[in-house]
């Protein structure tokens, strides 16, 4: 079987450090990065258009359950204020026109590096020290739960709101039904 892929080039006017890439279909896209960039498409990636800046911070993630409702994993300088949180997430309604701030539950000095949703639309996060935030049945509000490692995690799936797997530094890999 032979499969041919063509690649080009698509100029983006940006010289941002691009961090994260998501599709909610064919059409619908958009790229995140660094200084706050934060890029879309509604013609499958031929065209970009730079959104109004939401931050200043670096984007690391992005996700969108469908064409309005959407989340940004966001990361502050590490010259910033150490008396706060160097990770937090906004969440939009509209499409990205506007954002506010999801609540995070918990200690808030962890540096989150990965945003995921399960398949029934509740998002987890991950990061240092084995964080783990889950999004709670209100939507809004990201719960931490205390994990039994100290490694990185840097990626997971769940399959709805309570069964999945996270993986990271160290070998780690963790289960959970509940």
């Amino acid at each position: 079987v032979s499969i041919k892929a063509d690649w080009k080039k698509v100029n983006l006017n940006t010289f941002a450090w691009l961090h994260s890439v998501y599709f909610v279909s064919e059409q619908r896209g958009w790229i995140v990065g660094s200084q706050g960039t934060f890029l879309a498409t509604t013609d499958g990636g031929a065209t970009w258009t730079i959104n109004k800046k939401i931050t200043s911070d670096t984007i690391l993630d992005v996700y969108f359950a469908d064409e309005k409702r959407g989340w940004v994993l966001c990361e502050r300088g590490v010259f910033g204020a150490t008396s706060v949180s160097p990770s937090y997430i906004l969440e939009t309604f509209d499409g990205g026109e506007n954002w506010e701030r999801a609540t995070l539950q918990g200690d808030g000095n962890e540096r989150l590096v990965k945003l995921f949703f399960s398949k029934d639309g509740f998002g987890k996060a991950v990061g240092e020290q084995g964080t783990f935030y889950a999004m709670q049945d209100d939507g809004k509000t990201w719960k931490k739960t205390n994990l039994t490692t100290r490694f990185l995690l840097i990626a997971g799936n769940f399959f709805n709101q309570k069964s999945g797997i996270v993986v990271g530094g160290g070998g780690t890999a963790m289960l959970t039904e509940d």
